[in-house]
């Protein structure tokens, strides 16, 4: 079933789907994961706050969940959007690969859809390991939510 979900990606967001506004903390809980897993998780969440996008928190899961599960080798990772749930394979073995996924999964939280390749480096291209959050990530996220206030 996961391996199904998993190749449902859409870089089309439903009106009814949980999408997050960067500028209020969102909350991640980290479901059962191993050390390294949730390592991954911190690691997400840093290439985030490099560019600027601070929102994203550990703590009760009152915004996002994040499961790690078996899955097609192929897919990488999902955002469910009418759970709020972002589902990693669980055979992504490489710690910066699962931080890219989880990343990716992340921004279509925020909103983002997926980005060609051909059109510009994103962390939002589909099958993307290795591209972290960029400037026009940012640029888009705020072009979709405005500019946030300073603290």
């Amino acid at each position: 079933m996961f391996a199904l979900v998993l190749a449902a990606c859409s870089s089309e967001v439903p009106a009814t789907s949980h999408v997050f506004d960067p500028c209020q903390p969102i909350d991640i809980a980290v479901i059962d994961a191993t050390d390294a897993q949730q390592q991954s998780v911190g690691d997400a969440l840093a290439r985030w706050r490099a560019r600027g996008v601070a929102a994203f928190q550990i703590g009760d899961g009152a915004g996002v969940q994040v499961v790690f599960t078996s899955g097609n080798p192929a897919v990488y990772g999902y955002y469910d959007e009418a759970a709020a749930t972002v589902y990693v394979n669980a055979e992504l073995a490489d710690p910066a690969a699962r931080a890219v996924t989880i990343a990716h999964e992340l921004g279509h939280a925020l909103g983002l859809a997926h980005v060609p390749a051909d059109q510009r480096a994103s962390v939002m291209n589909p099958g993307n390991l290795t591209i972290d959050p960029t400037d026009a990530d940012v640029a888009a996220i705020r072009a979709r939510w405005g500019a946030c206030p300073a603290p």
